[in-house]
């Protein structure tokens, strides 16, 4: 199951602070302290095949976070916020290998520091013993060989015999030394290509800046005028309401609703009609009944006159269609 993205980057921030004390212990003092001639090469060996060993699970995971970073869907922010600590942990490796370099060097240094510390301390042991004290001498001259041998030979030939051990020594301590000044000009080299990879990615972080900026204003702008064509739209939408409106009416609407209102006026005068013709026979009808009768034929009168209005506009509605009609139906030669 693939681990989330918050957790490959808390194991690469772990994996860097191994790398920072694997540091530490390379340049500090005591690493090469009580520690034969023999064993320095190989406890610097082994620190920085674990730095080593570190970097490469680092840019693994740097590898995997940049994978999830361009195939995963994630918000704006939170995406920003694991690009940073991305690249930000990438730029702490780069200065970490710069450091191991140097702690590299430093613990060269030391270890030539320390040999040379040995061996004067050995030698200045060895000479403030007795030359007639047989038991010193093979204390000082004590080697790997058999003793009888220690025993019968002069003082001159053991201290040859250790002067060619000690230019040995030194031989191969030169032959280090020249494997590390290579090892320093390829360092170099290298630091100069990640030097070069900074420089173009901080070239890529200006023309993102740009390219926020850009999109900011934008946005800005889009907002401001949002507003503005929204209300277009509306007046748009209005004035296009108005005029299917008015379609509608003249087309559909208006002869029905006229002709219901005929038939109700018409309906009305008819009833007012008979009601005033009855009220009239009524000879003990009261002044009320006489002013209600000369109110109705007032009302009676304005529906036939209305009625009278509404037959000339329908009279007029049928020679506008007629004349339509003509104008829209072509004529065949």
């Amino acid at each position: 199951m693939d681990q989330p993205l918050e957790s490959n980057l808390e194991d690469v921030y772990k994996a860097t602070s191994k790398i920072q004390n694997i540091i530490r212990q390379l340049k500090s003092d005591h690493v090469f302290e009580n520690i034969q001639e023999e064993s320095f090469s190989a406890i610097r060996t082994e620190y920085v095949e674990q730095a080593l060993k570190l970097f490469r699970e680092s840019q693994e995971l740097l590898d995997v976070v940049k994978f999830k970073l361009e195939s995963g869907s994630r918000e704006f922010e939170k995406r920003l916020d694991y690009i940073v600590q991305y690249d930000t942990l990438t730029e702490r490796i780069g200065d970490l290998r710069v450091d191991l370099r140097k702690a590299q060097l430093v613990s060269v240094e030391r270890e030539e520091e320390v040999i040379r510390n040995q061996r004067e301390k050995f030698f200045s042991n060895n000479y403030q013993n007795p030359a007639g004290d047989e038991n010193g001498k093979e204390d000082l001259f004590k080697t790997s060989g058999k003793k009888d041998s220690i025993a019968n030979a002069t003082f001159g030939d053991k201290l040859l015999d250790k002067n060619m051990s000690i230019t040995a020594s030194l031989q191969k301590s030169r032959q280090m030394m020249e494997a590390t000044v290579m090892r320093s000009e390829l360092n170099v080299e290298e630091l100069e290509a990640s030097t070069r990879n900074v420089q173009h990615l901080g070239s890529q972080y200006e023309f993102f800046n740009d390219i926020l900026a850009k999109t900011n204003g934008l946005v800005k702008e889009i907002n401001k005028s949002s507003s503005k064509e929204r209300r277009e739209i509306y007046m748009a939408i209005s004035f296009f309401g108005a005029c299917v409106a008015w379609v509608v009416w003249r087309r559909l609407l208006k002869r029905p609703v006229m002709l219901l209102l005929w038939t109700i006026f018409k309906t009305f005068s008819m009833f007012r009609f008979i009601y005033g013709k009855a009220s009239s026979v009524d000879a003990s009808a009261e002044p009320e009944t006489l002013i209600s009768s000369e109110i109705s034929k007032t009302i009676v009168k304005t529906v036939e006159s209305i009625t009278e209005s509404i037959s000339e506009s329908w009279g007029t509605m049928d020679i506008e269609t007629e004349t339509f009609a003509s104008v829209e139906t072509p004529v065949i030669a």
